[in-house]
């Protein structure tokens, strides 16, 4: 409770930071953005700058509480010189704080009927962040290989580390503030974001945009609709086996209050996808969506992203829609696009795709281009020093960019993009054939068509069955359409609804992208690149197709508006129902208690040997300890304590890694080590090891009949579960 209280008022306190930052220079560098959005960036810019420059001589942790305690100060001298204290806390009275309050408070009472660090990639998360925490460099070590750093990951956990390390909580219960922390401060992002998009009086702005914050970030998938039939019993056998979704399957039981198995709600992040038994190559994609996320707790780089990434589609639409090429904005936006790459480096494609689309369409003033020019030339170096410094060299693998294989089926694609697809393309129905511009049309159409049927002969590999090449055609007919109607609509359109169209075309070019090529990692195929783009252009594409919703609304009177509101209604009403049973079946499922501590489901054993290393053995000492599986909760000791151990969770490690061979005898050389150990074993002396950790979990992993065999070393901590030992000196 008193974490609780403490967390929300320090996220407020940035209101401060915000304010003196609007207010600082006669509102010269004013952006009218939440003064807690604000203070909240300044924050991280100034922590992250202090961190470099110190040269990893200060803690994390220190780092923070300096740079909090130097904008605050200065801000409330500021305030009080000004004379400004009146109007600071009026700032206060904004009914978007009191939305952001609650958001953070449901979201974090999400988090503790469900804290568990346990299953999918928490566990690993959790290390990285808790070694971010300890640490004293922006880059966090790789507490799972001794004398690395975290690939391209780390920098998530720095910022997100920032709040808790100012009152110095643990850890575990850190891990279950961040997710709250990130939704509502994406709230504030969206914020502004749907402000730009809806020109209404601020009294209804007031009230409709946390309606549609809740519409963009939790309705799911039009699959909502098959987990609905299939949970009520409904539908044939037949039916869901041609849909082919796995784990989609006719109930035998009605089970729509609530559904039995703990898992039932995962299935729908695996929408699109095609396994056939007779073919030797298969497409696995992952289709997760910020409710989805949410549900599942993982703080994943691509959810630690979102405030940033968002506000960075909302300054660049704010700044071609308003023709505002000023420095302070060009400024904001390069700050905000070099966080988010830092992030997550996936993202520096669609904003800088954006922006270029943009300058394709024109969207822009010629006394503007010199600023334009400056703008995109700034973005491009801060990437190729990203890729330079930080060189994430287990994202990209040669030749980067490969062709995709096998596309999706297009009932897999309605499926995941119905509810955001379909008033979209009314839409865009409606206004083409309103403006009638058939020929052009026509020709454009073929011109797409056309090309998109001959990059089968294009790209090899490509792999077309009857099925496949009937969705090949129907998916390219209807994006064609799509792209074509869209050329035509934005040079015909206003210049607000103009930008609307501009992002809606950016946005349906992506998704286009994932059909024919993807970026190379290490898995060798599209999932990531589905994973990684799917997600943010869901978030844009609810966000124009409640803008084209809330516009129908408005456009029609009396019978026609209340059917139409109804028939909107009935059609989300299967979204409504997964997000509620879904979040009820994850509030059931925690081992361990109600609460922030994600550790809570820890044994007693386990406990005490945590404690003791981190109350007995220094920061920098290196643990042996077993190699675990990854997904599991094996090397959960150094993932707890913050020390290091030698190897851990092998097949990440081999996904992050370029060094396959090292990887592959270390973990070798360990079980050699626990099954025949002497203080002569090279893993001892390559590594500098001083303590070595025997538990249950590495008694099986490497079949230990007896204990005898570590008498060379000596005993320091002995409990019914586990044994440390020490080198002797």
């Amino acid at each position: 409770m008193i974490d609780s209280i403490l967390v929300i008022s320090l996220l407020f306190s940035l209101n401060i930071v915000g304010y003196t930052y609007n207010n600082l220079y006669n509102k010269k560098f004013y952006l009218n953005l939440p003064g807690i959005l604000i203070g909240f960036v300044v924050l991280l810019v100034f922590g992250s700058m202090l961190s470099v420059l110190s040269f990893q001589q200060v803690s994390n942790s220190m780092v923070w509480k300096i740079s909090y305690l130097f904008l605050t100060l200065f801000s409330i001298i500021f305030i009080v010189w000004k004379k400004s204290i009146k109007d600071f806390i009026i700032t206060f009275l904004d009914i978007k704080y009191l939305v952001f309050l609650i958001l953070f408070i449901f979201i974090l009472l999400l988090r503790m009927s469900n804290s568990d660090i346990l299953n999918t990639e928490k566990l690993m998360e959790f290390m990285i962040l808790s070694s971010s925490m300890s640490s004293s460099s922006i880059i966090s070590q790789d507490l799972w290989f001794h004398n690395n750093t975290i690939s391209y990951y780390s920098y998530g956990y720095f910022v997100f580390s920032s709040i808790p390390s100012l009152i110095n909580m643990d850890p575990a219960i850190a891990y279950n503030y961040v997710l709250p922390i990130v939704i509502s401060m994406s709230y504030l992002s969206m914020y502004k974001f749907i402000n730009y998009f809806f020109h209404s009086d601020k009294k209804f702005l007031y009230l409709i945009t946390p309606f549609i914050f809740l519409y963009i970030f939790f309705i799911g998938p039009f699959a909502t609709v098959l987990e609905l039939l299939s949970h009520s019993s409904l539908g044939s056998d037949n039916l869901f086996r041609w849909i082919d979704i796995d784990g989609f399957l006719r109930k035998e039981n009605f089970e729509i209050f609530w559904p039995q198995d703990n898992w039932w709600w995962f299935s729908i992040s695996r929408i699109i996808s095609y396994n056939n038994t007779e073919m030797f190559y298969s497409d696995y994609t992952i289709n997760e969506f910020p409710l989805f996320s949410v549900i599942l707790g993982d703080i994943h780089p691509h959810i630690l992203v979102l405030p940033f990434v968002l506000l960075a589609f909302s300054l660049i639409f704010n700044m071609f829609n308003k023709r505002d090429f000023s420095t302070i904005t060009i400024i904001w936006i390069n700050i905000i696009f070099l966080i988010t790459i830092m992030i997550n480096p996936w993202y520096l494609v669609i904003l800088l795709w954006y922006i270029i689309v943009n300058i394709i369409f024109k969207n822009y003033d010629s006394r503007n281009y010199k600023s334009l020019k400056f703008l995109v030339i700034t973005l491009i170096i801060q990437t190729i020093l990203f890729i330079t410094l930080l060189n994430p060299n287990s994202l990209l693998v040669f030749p980067y960019i490969s062709n995709v294989k096998i596309i999706s089926r297009f009932h897999h694609l309605f499926f995941f993009w119905g509810f955001s697809f379909i008033p979209i393309f009314l839409f865009i129905s409606f206004k083409i054939f309103k403006i009638g511009y058939t020929k052009d049309l026509i020709r454009i159409f073929l011109l797409f068509f056309c090309s998109s049927l001959l990059i089968p002969l294009l790209l090899p590999g490509f792999i077309l069955n009857f099925e496949l090449f009937i969705s090949f055609l129907i998916n390219n007919l209807i994006f064609s359409f799509f792209l074509s109607s869209l050329i035509i609509i934005i040079k015909n359109e206003s210049h607000f609804v103009k930008n609307v169209l501009i992002l809606l075309f950016t946005s349906t070019v992506i998704i286009l992208g994932t059909e024919f090529i993807f970026v190379v990692d290490h898995f060798n195929n599209r999932m990531n690149t589905v994973f990684k783009f799917y997600f943010i252009n869901y978030i844009i594409l609810n966000l124009i197709s409640i803008y084209i919703i809330l516009n129908f609304f408005n456009s029609i009177k009396g019978l026609k508006k209340y059917l139409s509101i109804s028939i909107f209604i009935l059609f989300i009403i299967p979204s409504i129902w997964w997000a509620t049973a879904s979040i009820r079946t994850r509030s059931i499922d925690n081992i361990g208690a109600f609460s922030t501590n994600g550790l809570d489901y820890l044994n007693e054993s386990e406990e005490e040997a945590i404690n003791f290393i981190k109350d007995n053995i220094s920061k920098e000492s290196i643990i042996l300890e077993g190699v675990g599986k990854s997904y599991t909760r094996s090397n959960i000791i150094s993932a707890s304590t913050g020390r290091s151990t030698v190897l851990g969770w092998v097949n990440h490690q081999l996904q992050w890694r370029s060094d396959y061979e090292l990887i592959i005898n270390l973990d070798n050389q360990i079980e050699k080590f626990y099954t025949n150990p002497s203080l002569d074993s090279e893993i001892i002396k390559l590594y500098n090891v001083k303590y070595i950790l025997l538990s249950t979990f590495e008694k099986k992993r490497y079949d230990l009949k007896s204990d005898s065999n570590f008498n060379e070393f000596k005993l320091i901590f002995e409990n019914k579960d586990f044994k440390i030992f020490r080198l002797n000196d």
